[in-house]
């Protein structure tokens, strides 16, 4: 019966003790200056306009700001907006020339830079396949077409290797003999 009625006691503290004493006006967590500084803040950083609006106050003096652009920055963007997706095309089945990987795409673009220095005509792409940055080498239908172009950047790229890859339909070139 002791246990029944402490059980009770505590079901009625709890049911009407406990919400009076959150029903203060202020949060009984918060000490009166905090609050009072709180409002003194959100007094000061608005100021009302003659149309009894509130906008910010911003404290500094208006000027002008004058932009030099490179002319390499121009040439950039229209490069990288002429950029094709890699999905742009019909695909298929073939092989590329893997001249280069690395886990930093800053050293296969290096990497690309001596390759178009040599070949400024050289279909070139950045696969990222994790955790690598593969740098590859044309469209080639056969094995023997990437062969040959491996061959004749074994210079340039000793680790290069020919491996398989989708790749967009090689440009045939059509020549008026033919017909």
């Amino acid at each position: 019966m002791i246990i029944n009625f402490m059980k009770l006691f505590n079901i009625v503290f709890l049911l009407f003790l406990v919400p009076i004493s959150f029903a203060q006006e202020s949060p009984w967590w918060k000490s009166s200056n905090e609050s009072e500084t709180n409002n003194q803040v959100e007094s000061t950083s608005t100021n009302s306009t003659p149309n009894g609006e509130q906008e910010a106050f911003i404290q500094g003096q208006l000027g002008e700001i004058e932009i030099h652009i490179d002319p390499r920055v121009e040439k950039l963007v229209e490069f990288k907006g002429a950029t094709i997706h890699p999905n742009a095309g019909p695909m298929m089945d073939g092989f590329r020339v893997q001249l280069f990987f690395d886990q930093s795409k800053e050293k296969v673009n290096k990497a690309r830079g001596e390759l178009l220095k040599k070949d400024e005509e050289a279909e070139v792409y950045i696969e990222y396949k994790a955790p690598n940055y593969n740098l590859l080498l044309g469209n080639y239908r056969t094995r023997l077409e990437a062969e040959k172009a491996q061959a004749d950047l074994m210079e340039l790229f000793p680790e290069a290797l020919v491996v398989t890859s989708r790749i967009y339909l090689p440009s045939i070139l059509e020549t008026p003999d033919e017909y």
